[in-house]
């Protein structure tokens, strides 16, 4: 791929070009056009660098016609990395290792996480057999624990989360009756809320966290496993409004299943392995 610019209404225009000089009012520049039209025009940049298409954007929402070119472009010329240069001459650099997610990413500057009101989105349930890739051999070394128990919880009820090392990552939530699900265990690595919250967390309803809007989203997922008994694999993507924080934009895949313990009581457990998280946006 050359060196583009996507202009406000998703044209692409090859950078050096007559047509892209004209197209901003510099027939002879003497100075960086292109840098100039991403900070005044609210354009894209799209360069290749190696393995990793760099995309260089400003702080401004850009339009849904950028947004839209700007895909295409890049499942046409799909690569290994995706860097996001943000502001003036690329001040701010962000790496994403995937088109999901880069797309994703780039939908942050379009304004169109807004209209969520901050509730989880769950993209697609995904196949189990996904949990086959090296990246997710964390949550498959999980399910072949949760098959070896017949889906028993012991007495040590993180038992089977620490052998496969994702109590970390992994909240356990007991099921109540009337939709009640009482937060058992809440990793010290999910710390979207800040530090300690994993350990206040304990003994509330998974709908009291921080974040309502997402913890009521979080708490259906949990809530269907245990009536359907089957395990589930997500790709969640939500908007986390933590009281004193920016917003966070999350990505993560999530594997979550049913479990009885020795006293009959129904679990669901949820252990997830993060894809991106960023703020939502960059403040303007």
């Amino acid at each position: 791929m050359a060196d583009y610019i996507i202009d406000g209404e998703g044209e692409v225009w090859v950078v050096g070009s007559r047509e892209f000089q004209r197209r901003f009012g510099y027939p002879h520049p003497d100075f960086d056009l292109a840098d100039y039209a991403v900070r005044n025009f609210g354009c894209v940049r799209l360069r290749n660098h190696g393995a990793a298409l760099r995309l260089h954007l400003a702080p401004e929402t850009i339009s849904e016609r950028t947004f839209g070119s700007t895909v295409r472009m890049m499942v046409n010329h799909p690569r290994d990395r995706y860097a996001f240069e943000i502001g003036a001459l690329g001040s701010c650099v962000e790496i994403v290792s995937n088109l999901n997610d880069a797309i994703a990413r780039l939908e942050d500057f379009r304004g169109g996480i807004e209209w969520r009101c901050g509730t989880i989105v769950v993209s697609e349930e995904l196949s189990l057999g996904r949990l086959r890739h090296p990246k997710r051999g964390r949550l498959r070394e999980l399910i072949k624990e949760w098959k070896r128990l017949r889906g028993h919880l012991s007495r040590d009820v993180l038992a089977p989360f620490e052998l496969s090392d994702v109590a970390g990552r992994t909240v356990l939530a007991r099921m109540q009756g009337q939709g009640r699900t009482r937060i058992e265990h809440f990793g010290a690595r999910l710390d979207v809320y800040g530090t300690g919250w994993h350990e206040r967390a304990i003994g509330l309803d998974l709908e009291e966290q921080p974040d309502p809007a997402y913890a009521a989203g979080t708490a259906k997922g949990y809530r269907e496993v245990a009536a359907t008994e089957r395990p589930r694999l997500e790709l969640v993507d939500a908007l986390i409004r933590a009281p004193g924080r920016h917003p966070q934009r999350s990505r993560y895949e999530r594997l979550l299943l049913p479990w009885r313990s020795s006293d009959g009581a129904t679990f669901v457990s949820g252990a997830s392995v993060l894809r991106t998280r960023f703020a939502a946006g960059i403040d303007r």
